[in-house]
């Protein structure tokens, strides 16, 4: 019988659709519905006006306007059964639509901390995309610091629970970063793998689980100094 999944994920226009496709179009796969969330704004992610400064601050002028006419040149966005109301994936009504779908697994990819009623909607549980070889690399922009330390490069699917990124790994791949010199191409890289991982875990998921031993700390939203530093590696964004 075919996995029964939900994918809910921030629709940026650029770089989802790239690793989404693909697991849609899996035969081994039952894509019960796709709910997506604007990076404009979902509740955590720098909702309204603060999109832009958050952007200008880290890219910068200049690569915040080449990310902008890169995403008009290249905006595809994924054809959803379902938005959240807000952007908020813990709204009630998004919870109500998304169990009466009935399905077995949620994929998911979004920066938001999901509460007990989203997590209990599969029958199976949630999995989460993210761009880093967990348990390195937890929390905010993990291609970013990957770039930045040198280390934690890939991609991981883990199951989801309430604390954030403490869920164990189901499917994981590394991503050699060494000839890499813009966050922009790294990203790209990593969706050239993620669906790969994504499609392993949707079918070998199991039950949910936490990471054994201890964890390394989330990082936060990248600072000023952070911002520097990458820079004065020779890295760019785009």
């Amino acid at each position: 019988m075919k996995r029964r999944v939900g994918l809910v994920l921030v629709d940026d226009g650029l770089y989802a659709h790239r690793w989404a496709e693909p697991v849609l179009r899996d035969p081994r796969l039952d894509v019960a519905f796709i709910a997506a969330l604007s990076p404009f704004s979902a509740p955590g992610f720098h909702p309204g006006p603060n999109a832009l400064v958050s952007r200008l601050r880290y890219y910068g002028l200049l690569e915040t306007a080449k990310f902008g006419l890169r995403y008009l040149a290249e905006k595809r966005m994924l054809r959803a059964a379902l938005s959240p109301p807000g952007g908020d994936i813990n709204a009630p009504e998004f919870i109500r639509n998304m169990a009466s779908m009935r399905p077995d697994l949620l994929l998911c990819a979004f920066s938001q901390k999901a509460g007990r009623e989203f997590l209990a909607v599969p029958a199976v549980g949630a999995l989460n995309l993210h761009f880093s070889m967990l348990p390195l690399g937890r929390g905010r922009e993990p291609t970013f610091y990957a770039m930045l330390t040198g280390q934690g490069a890939g991609v991981s699917c883990h199951w989801m629970l309430e604390d954030l990124d403490e869920g164990a790994v189901a499917a994981q791949r590394a991503l050699d970063l060494s000839k890499t010199r813009t966050l922009h191409q790294a990203i790209l890289a990593g969706c050239e793998l993620a669906a790969g991982v994504a499609i392993e875990a949707l079918l070998s998921a199991a039950k949910p689980e936490r990471h054994a031993g201890p964890l390394p700390p989330l990082n936060p939203w990248p600072a000023p100094r952070d911002v520097a530093a990458f820079r004065a590696k020779g890295l760019r964004f785009i």
